[in-house]
């Protein structure tokens, strides 16, 4: 009896290591991104909403906002190999506006599969894959932000980032700090006339 439940074990073992590991391929799981139904620990680095442009002979999103990830104003170039052709990639076009769940390496970011990639049109999200109805752009950016906790939106050519105001910030400062410290001299100068030691 336990020769034949060690055969059958071991033959089990065996089948499974001819099994491939992930069904959708190499790179592992499609993904298949629902907003109403997103776990903050599997998102990807990079979630971004931009316009697709054609930049010679690849892809590039010029962004409009980071939900996730550092902001730039610099475009994002996608990754010359679309995900495992299993996954479906998303058919991006140049013109059309996305919302992009998108995987980052140092290579930089990857092509998203089609169900990571939303469509922008006409006040509308819809998922590439089509694999979700229409949803309202606004209800899909907000219920990813309410889990990223981040909109972050880039200057624009020729805008400076956040600064220091010389006139409003700087000279006001430091005229109040040059009185506060007029003042202490002129106490501490006091105190040592009243107790020399």
């Amino acid at each position: 009896m336990h020769r034949r439940t060690a055969n059958l074990l071991l033959l089990f073992v065996a089948s499974l290591a001819l099994v491939p590991a992930h069904g959708a391929g190499a790179n592992g799981a499609c993904a298949e991104i629902d907003p109403a139904r997103l776990d903050p620990a599997a998102l990807p680095p990079l979630i971004l909403i931009g316009t697709a442009a054609a930049d010679g002979d690849s892809l590039v999103i010029e962004p409009e906002g980071f939900l996730r990830g550092t902001a730039s104003r610099e475009p994002v170039r996608l990754g010359e190999t679309p995900p495992d052709p299993a996954c479906g990639p998303a058919p991006l076009k140049p013109g059309e506006r996305y919302l992009l769940f998108l995987d980052v390496d140092a290579a930089g970011a990857h092509w998203p599969a089609a169900g990571a990639a939303f469509a922008l049109r006409d006040g509308r999200a819809t998922r590439l894959d089509e694999g979700l109805p229409a949803a309202p752009e606004a209800e899909v950016v907000s219920q990813v932000r309410s889990l990223t906790g981040q909109y972050a939106v880039p200057a624009q050519q020729g805008q400076s980032g956040a600064g220091i105001d010389l006139r409003g910030t700087i000279l006001p400062v430091g005229v109040v700090l040059l009185v506060v410290f007029g003042i202490g001299l002129v106490l501490m100068r006091i105190w040592h006339r009243i107790d020399p030691s």
